[in-house]
């Protein structure tokens, strides 16, 4: 379990810094430097103490990995000019034509990375994933999925007429001949859990973007594992929430963005 260990006292220049950004530190009377106080253990471990900590004098085990200096960076990987960062949200497409080549391990990496670093509600960080690569497995995961949506009257009316148009044009219909399905899942319920799901799903799905493969949310598996949890253990991800989306080479290229309405807002001022 991560946690806070305290200051060190010959680092810290009592900037005051940490004092300003977490309740759980003060600046001791005498020595005029910060102390790391949480008698109840309400830290949640954002670790926001050591990121704004000049002089890294924030003492922490079990974070993960070391934290990256920002001062060692080139200012041009700092961050992402805006216009950047819009094209790649205008360009995200649902991609549903894929090669067969399967990702290479080093990009796929990249991608759990991005997933790795989302928030989530109170940092729980509770979510776990699972890649399934293999055919025989996405297939049989597939129908185990379509069986059950077409099992409830409901979602049959939704999407039987869908699924039947694509058998027609694909072998795994519900995963559009995709090589890899990507499962996030947790066993956690505190009613935050399908939002962190979607929020994942997103990090991931950006930086496949960045790296030029093709992605797609697969919102049918979601509903089939909430109507039926017991075919997650198909690909052993079972849990009570799942965040689901399908990765590749994309056999498609787009010209253009799509367009899109304008936003509906109100400014209260």
């Amino acid at each position: 379990m991560p946690r806070i260990t305290g200051v060190d006292q010959q680092k810290c220049t009592g900037c005051r810094k940490c004092v300003q950004e977490c309740g759980f530190f003060r600046i001791n009377r005498e020595t005029k430097k910060a102390e790391y106080y949480d008698p109840m253990g309400l830290c949640f471990w954002c670790g926001h103490c050591i990121a704004v900590c000049p002089e890294n004098a924030v003492g922490h085990e079990e974070f993960g990995d070391a934290p990256c200096e920002f001062s060692a960076m080139p200012d041009q990987d700092r961050s992402i000019p805006f216009k950047n960062l819009a094209n790649t949200f205008h360009a995200l497409r649902s991609i549903r034509r894929y090669k067969p080549e399967p990702v290479p391990r080093d990009m796929m990496e990249k991608v759990l990375d991005a997933i790795r670093y989302a928030p989530s509600g109170a940092n729980a960080r509770e979510f776990k994933v699972a890649i399934v690569s293999n055919q025989q497995q996405l297939h049989e995961l597939g129908e185990g999925v379509m069986n059950t949506i077409m099992e409830n009257p409901v979602a049959k009316a939704t999407y039987g007429l869908i699924f039947e148009f694509l058998k027609k044009a694909y072998k795994n219909p519900i995963y559009f001949d995709a090589p890899h399905l990507v499962i996030c899942y947790t066993n956690a319920d505190n009613g935050i859990e399908d939002v962190d799901a979607g929020i994942a799903v997103t990090y991931g799905r950006l930086a496949a973007e960045a790296l030029g493969l093709g992605t797609c949310w697969n919102g049918w598996t979601m509903i089939a594992f909430k109507m039926n949890p017991d075919l997650a253990r198909l690909v052993k991800a079972k849990g009570k929430h799942w965040g689901i989306f399908t990765i590749g080479q994309p056999a498609v290229a787009f010209a253009r963005t799509v367009p899109r309405p304008a936003l509906a807002v109100k400014w209260l001022e």
